[in-house]
């Protein structure tokens, strides 16, 4: 209920407004600790997905979702229409607020942009 407004059931996002979850290298790669930081704490600014640049802002959910509920949203975005990556355990979200405590959202230069 919290993404699909802006990816929508097909995972393809709006099309130069929301970026797509599926075959997003940012959802389907290995940098784990990145998906589920920006999942935490949102993220502000241009970010490129796919070659395709998107400015707008992924709002946070560290306060409206446990870890559990986090992980398990995670892991089913994943292996979700044609991605095929590995599932996403609370502990990297249990980690993550521990190592980012109560800060705002991120720009994604913090967090390593993939080319």
């Amino acid at each position: 209920k919290h993404c699909v407004a802006c990816h929508q059931v097909t995972g393809q996002g709006i099309p130069a407004v929301f970026p797509p979850l599926d075959g997003s290298p940012y959802v389907t790669g290995d940098n784990l600790e990145r998906m589920a930081s920006i999942m935490l704490y949102g993220l502000m600014g241009p970010v490129h997905v796919n070659g395709t640049p998107y400015n707008s802002a992924m709002a946070p959910f560290a306060a409206q979702m446990t870890d559990d509920e986090l992980a398990a949203v995670a892991s089913y975005i994943r292996s979700s229409w044609s991605n095929k990556a590995g599932e996403l355990k609370p502990d990297v979200f249990v980690a993550m607020r521990k190592k980012w405590g109560s800060r705002g959202p991120f720009n994604i230069s913090e967090l390593g942009e993939e080319k």
